[in-house]
């Protein structure tokens, strides 16, 4: 996957995510810890429950690497780290920093290719520890949204 798919702002975000967003971040919590570490990876990547239109579960690992991703299945072992833009950290970095134990959270805000539409849009995530991984679950805004909602 090339590089410029992926361009993070890295900036903890006070933006409020929408209600299906936290709803399904804590499903994803839940279900970590009802069936466990492994079997919840793998149901976040394939099954439906963890995906809501544009909204789905995705994860890292302590070494950076995507865990699952319901949005992008053959993102899951890629180092997201490699991700880099303007000598920033990447996204794994701050998320595993932000959430560096069980129950931390935080948020962030970049552009990332929404899988319901193809394109290229800006995602507003809020993410916690679950365990060994980091999960989180955001929302895209329409590149014409967000460019209308600045001008405004």
């Amino acid at each position: 996957m090339p590089n410029r798919l992926f361009f993070p702002l890295l900036l903890a975000s006070s933006t409020v995510l929408a209600d299906p967003a936290d709803t399904l971040l804590r499903q994803a919590e839940a279900h970590y810890g009802e069936v466990g570490r492994e079997q919840a990876l793998v149901d976040f990547t394939v099954e439906q429950a963890f995906r809501d239109g544009d909204l789905y579960v995705f994860c890292v690992d302590d070494s950076h690497r995507m865990s699952a991703s319901g949005g992008f299945p053959r993102m899951v072992g890629v180092d997201i780290d490699r991700f880099n833009v303007g000598g920033r950290s990447g996204l794994a970095s701050f998320m595993t920093r932000k959430a560096s134990q069980a129950g931390d959270e935080g948020r962030v805000e970049y552009a990332w290719l929404n899988p319901a539409s193809g394109r290229i849009e800006q995602k507003s995530v809020i993410f916690r520890r679950f365990g060994q991984d980091v999960c989180g679950v955001g929302h895209y805004e329409p590149v014409e949204e967000t460019a209308a909602s600045a001008a405004s």
